[in-house]
């Protein structure tokens, strides 16, 4: 049975629930004792709304319960039941299973049961329910929206504290607008004079259940001129029962006639799916009209965008297995795929010309379509150095497929993104990743400084250092090609660890080339090469800056001796000194520093200090206090206190020349330059002057 008392609750019951709130609610996340679950029913806001959702918690197993259990149920804020349950019929706001309960406590927003009569053997189970009129049913403020959830708990005391607890927080309502609401995706962009091309679904959703009339007609009618609806359309209604909704195609609307359908628990759904015929003369926005034919509808009639006439694009779409690698030196077939997809209801047009240019390495084929899998495209050839291929558009389509790009990558190619840019006069562009290029093997090197016009000057040591075995096979070799005016001066040092093994080191094309047998590949572990001990023979046609090697090999067949051979493929380049003109020097004049002056301006320095860093010969005439300097056979005087110079005995006025300073001759950074040429830079931070000059 059921019993209500009104007494207050005692005591002890009080500080049990007390301390139950004040618990964190973690404490009691497991389920070991009970199970909850629920149902929820849409409703709107406002007072005596009927819930035909519960919540329930349920003994877990058989014995788990027993008569010092209590079960609680709390109500969300802006809901209550519209008469506290202690005031109205015990019935109406729960269901007992194998059980009989005693509200302990309730208001308006709780209600507190302890349990009784629990049978063992079998399993016990509350039950709320919110749905008699005038006493369980929910108050819903204005303002509420979304889910309402009521909190269940479920706990067994003892005579000091609570032994065990645990809660679940379920819905049991979902508080939704009124009406029904319309309106478009996205709008199509479609291309004049085209036929059964698609528009933008337009849906018609209701709020609630039944806000959709049985007996309602709802129409989508076409308002621009020129525009028809083809005879593909569709309309498809869910969420409703009874009879079948009928869907009539016109040639200038599509109209639903509920024809006794409604929706009954979901809210129903009408989506207008239409197909549209476009005349050639047609422009701008293409408009529809939704309305309903019945008074008093919950359907406002609305006007909706769903097409705009323009050119045909396309989008990059299901691009997958991109993440193939392709190693430099090497050919690879990549396993992506992708597809052109024209968008908003578009179709490509047929003959149109689809371009694919990579963005580094060449097509591997090279004239045949084996280099690419297209569908719904024919391979037309390749062009821009085997860079771009292109293709024309076989019949008109809203979609392209490709797959299997078979690329090669040679010696230039850098590690990185193997990339397609995609043109053409199909009117779709973009970039699309279809795999990686990575290195099979690193080289690097030291880069001291060495000389030109120098014999056996000391470059770096170089490391060659497979990343995985066997990127060097057996029976090949490896070539490092020096640059023009670079000799190698004796054969290097050149040795291995890890598997594998070399053959005979040699230096051959005129000493321009060191050739490095692989006798034997390094399989599975790998291999490094150190070349060490090398000497350059430096020429006057050598460059200055970075002595670069590059570095060959690994063709389609077994390298000869040869470096030219036409199977030797660049694998790579590496630095390993860095050249510089032996007669040129750069020297720096600190103001402050001996033998560094400033007057009117101009930086002096002492003579002797000048030919010493500037390799300049020079002389004294005391008679008439003159400094010369001779380079070259240029001869330049430079007469104390006289602002001027001579250059081979012509005088050039300047508006500081040479001084005497306590007994020493200084001569002026910017007639040295006049006279002899040369780069001068001045840092007025520093107060240092830097001359770049050539012995």
């Amino acid at each position: 049975m059921i019993r209500t008392r009104k007494k207050s609750i005692a005591l002890f019951v009080t500080l049990i629930f007390v301390l139950g709130l004040m618990l964190p609610v973690s404490a009691f996340a497991s389920t070991t004792y009970a199970d909850f679950t629920s149902s929820y029913s849409f409703t709107t806001t406002g007072d005596n709304k009927e819930i035909t959702g519960t919540a329930k918690v349920t003994e877990k197993a058989a014995a788990t319960w027993d008569d010092t259990i209590y079960v609680k149920l709390t109500l969300p804020t802006g809901a209550t039941f519209v008469k506290d349950p202690k005031d109205g019929t015990a019935t109406n706001y729960f269901t007992l299973t194998n059980a009989t309960a005693t509200i302990e406590d309730s208001s308006k927003s709780m209600i507190l049961l302890k349990l009784a009569g629990l049978a063992a053997g079998t399993v016990s189970a509350v039950e709320f329910k919110f749905n008699v009129t005038g006493e369980s049913r929910l108050d819903i403020a204005s303002g509420v929206s979304g889910d309402i959830k009521a909190t269940v708990e479920v706990f067994r005391t003892t005579a000091t504290a609570i032994a065990w607890s645990e809660s679940d927080t379920r819905t049991i309502a979902k508080v939704a607008e009124t009406g029904a609401t319309v309106k478009a995706a996205a709008a199509k962009t479609v291309k004049a004079g085209n036929l059964n091309v698609a528009g933008a679904d337009v849906t018609v959703e209701e709020a609630l259940a039944k806000a959709i009339g049985a007996a309602e007609k709802i129409t989508m009618r076409v308002l621009t001129s020129g525009v028809s609806i083809n005879a593909a359309s569709t309309a498809p209604v869910s969420n409703v029962s009874g009879a079948v909704p009928t869907v009539t195609v016109a040639t200038s609307s599509i109209e639903v006639d509920m024809n006794g359908a409604q929706s009954t628990v979901l809210p129903g759904k009408i989506v207008f799916k239409p197909r549209l015929d476009v005349a050639p003369n047609v422009t701008g926005d293409i408009e529809v009209e939704v309305y309903s034919n019945t008074a008093g509808s919950k359907v406002k009639t609305t006007r909706l965008v769903i097409a705009k006439v323009g050119e045909v694009s396309g989008d990059v779409d299901k691009l997958k297995d991109n993440d193939g690698i392709c190693y430099i030196g090497k050919t690879k077939t990549f396993g992506a795929s992708f597809d052109l997809k024209a968008v908003s209801g578009t179709q490509f047009e047929a003959n149109k010309v689809i371009t694919l240019t990579l963005s580094d390495g060449k097509w591997g084929a090279g004239t045949a379509a084996a280099d690419i899998t297209a569908v719904g495209a024919t391979w037309r050839g390749i062009y821009n150095d085997d860079k771009t291929i292109w293709l024309t558009i076989t019949a008109a389509t809203d979609k392209l497929s490709f797959s299997s790009f078979a690329v090669k990558a040679g010696g230039g190619v850098k590690p990185g993104a193997a990339a397609l840019t995609i043109g053409g006069t199909a009117g779709v562009s973009g970039e699309v990743v279809i795999g990686q290029y990575a290195s099979q093997f690193s080289i690097s090197a030291e880069k001291p400084a060495v000389k030109l016009e120098a014999l056996a000057q000391s470059a770096g040591n170089i490391t060659i250092q497979e990343y995985t075995g066997g990127v060097f096979t057996g029976g090949r070799k490896i070539f490092l090609k020096l640059p023009a005016g670079v000799t190698f001066n004796g054969v290097p040092t050149v040795k291995r660890t890890g598997a594998g093994a070399l053959g005979t080191i040699a230096v051959v094309e005129n000493n321009s080339v060191l050739e490095i047998p692989i006798t034997t590949a390094s399989g599975g572990t790998g291999m490094t090469i150190t070349i060490s001990d090398i000497k350059y023979d430096m020429s006057r046609l050598a460059l200055t800056g970075d002595v670069e090697l590059t570095v060959l090999g690994e063709g389609a067949a077994p390298l000869n001796n040869s470096i030219n051979a036409v199977d030797n493929k660049p694998l790579g380049k590496v630095a390993n000194a860095t050249a510089s003109d032996a007669k040129a020097v750069t020297a720096t004049f600190a103001v402050g520093d001996a033998g560094v002056a400033v007057k009117s301006g101009r930086t002096l320095v002492q003579v002797n200090l000048l030919c010493d860093v500037l390799g300049l010969q020079k002389s004294w005439d005391a008679a008439t206090k003159t400094a010369y300097f001779v380079k070259d056979g240029k001869v330049v005087a430079f007469p104390m206190g006289e602002n001027a110079i001579y250059i081979n005995g012509v005088k050039v006025p300047v508006d500081q020349g040479g001084v005497i300073v306590s007994d020493f001759t200084y001569a002026t950074l910017c007639g040295i330059q006049m006279a002899f040429g040369g780069e001068l830079d001045w840092n007025n931070d520093t107060k240092t002057a830097t001359f770049k000059f050539t012995k």
